[in-house]
């Protein structure tokens, strides 16, 4: 062989020699690259399904506290109005109770008047009651129920009397009016009297 030949190729191996050396580091190195970029790429794809789910749930709770957010809202709102409506109608009946005590405070000061007012007729009642029991009020009764019946059977006669005059005074007008014709009644009345 050439001397050039086994210089250049005695070179060449060491060349070859360091080439494949470096193809067998650069292949294990992209080999493991490789597997590396796949360990990162799986771990990439569960933290981004853990993050989607985080962001899903954030997003399921930011959706369910701004509901509730609303529910408050109305029931703060629906509160107020409550409180205006029971303090209008706590005014009214503070209103009433005033008005009630005051028609209390007149019904017993009526209620009091109307006790003592009974309590002195009852006394009144009472005293008569005594004067007329005693003995000889007894004696004054007993003679002025007796001019009491009295009076009232005269007075029972007297009116009877009263109304045959009316009777006789209507049936003389009808009898002297132009269209009457009861001259026998008229006869017999007057033969009556």
């Amino acid at each position: 062989q050439p001397v050039f030949e086994s210089r250049s190729s005695a070179r060449s191996s060491q060349i070859y020699g360091v080439l494949q050396q470096m193809q067998a580091e650069f292949e294990a190195e992209l080999s493991t690259a490789q597997k590396e970029e796949m360990q990162a790429q799986e771990d990439f794809n569960e933290l981004s399904a853990a993050k989607s789910a985080q962001i899903e749930s954030g997003m399921k709770k930011l959706d369910d506290l701004q509901a509730e957010d609303a529910e408050n809202q109305k029931a703060l709102s629906d509160a107020k109005a409550d409180m205006a409506l029971t303090r209008e109608q706590r005014s009214a009946d503070i209103e009433f109770l005033r008005n009630l005590k005051l028609q209390c405070n007149d019904l017993d000061h009526q209620w009091q008047t109307r006790s003592e007012t009974r309590s002195n007729e009852l006394k009144a009642v009472t005293e008569a009651i005594s004067i007329l029991t005693e003995d000889d009020a007894a004696d004054i009764l007993r003679k002025t129920v007796s001019l009491i019946q009295l009076g009232a059977r005269s007075d029972a006669a007297a009116s009877e009397s009263a109304r045959r005059s009316g009777e006789a005074a209507a049936l003389r007008r009808a009898a002297d009016s132009p269209d009457f014709e009861a001259d026998d009644l008229l006869a017999a009345w007057r033969g009556r009297q």
